[in-house]
């Protein structure tokens, strides 16, 4: 039996982008890509590291598997939560706004957001209303070449909640990039 087929109630989109919970922040994949093309890391460490990943999506499946009223719920919640940014601002939009904060290295969630991209990825994977770690949008306000966003995150199991606004706008090769961003105190 494969592991789909083990886990055939689990819902992918909810491992796809999670973190390991009980370690170090990790570095998103594209980051530990990066690092071994330029020489910063070897392959082992590579390896390692990807490896560590694998045993995160494994452990989210686990959880799913043991817990699926809750998971249905977050999955719930994620999904309204995700359909209501869809319909004020589209989905391009919201992805190109979360693939900028994903390229930021001092942001928690980055490694929650490093394949928002990828659109056969549904945008409900990359939002985690209730189940730490965190990370939620509380508003957003969108224009063709300015953004701002006001973001919810925890980092790791943490029930401290970080309110964060960043304000965004298009450079000259029309990608988004982060001008500005303000914490507000911990909340919770």
């Amino acid at each position: 039996m494969g592991i789909y087929a083990r886990f055939r109630n689990f819902s992918f989109c909810h491992a796809v982008s999670m973190r390991q919970l009980s370690m170090a922040r990790l570095l998103s994949p594209p980051k530990l890509i990066a690092q071994f093309e330029c020489g910063l890391i070897d392959r082992a460490q590579l390896h390692a590291a990807m490896a560590q990943h694998a045993q995160v999506l494994i452990e989210e499946m686990l959880h799913e598997r043991e817990f699926p009223e809750e998971s249905r719920w977050e999955q719930w919640r994620n999904r309204l939560a995700a359909n209501r940014l869809s319909v004020q601002h589209g989905e391009i939009r919201i992805r190109e706004l979360l693939h900028a904060l994903s390229d930021l290295d001092d942001f928690a969630p980055a490694d929650l957001l490093w394949n928002v991209a990828h659109r056969h990825v549904p945008l409900h994977c990359f939002f985690r209303t209730k189940r730490a770690p965190i990370f939620r949008i509380k508003s957003m306000t969108s224009a063709a070449a300015q953004a701002q966003l006001v973001v919810e995150y925890s980092e790791g199991k943490s029930t401290t909640v970080v309110r964060e606004t960043f304000q965004l706008a298009r450079d000259r090769r029309w990608q988004w990039q982060v001008i500005s961003r303000e914490a507000y105190m911990p909340m919770g």
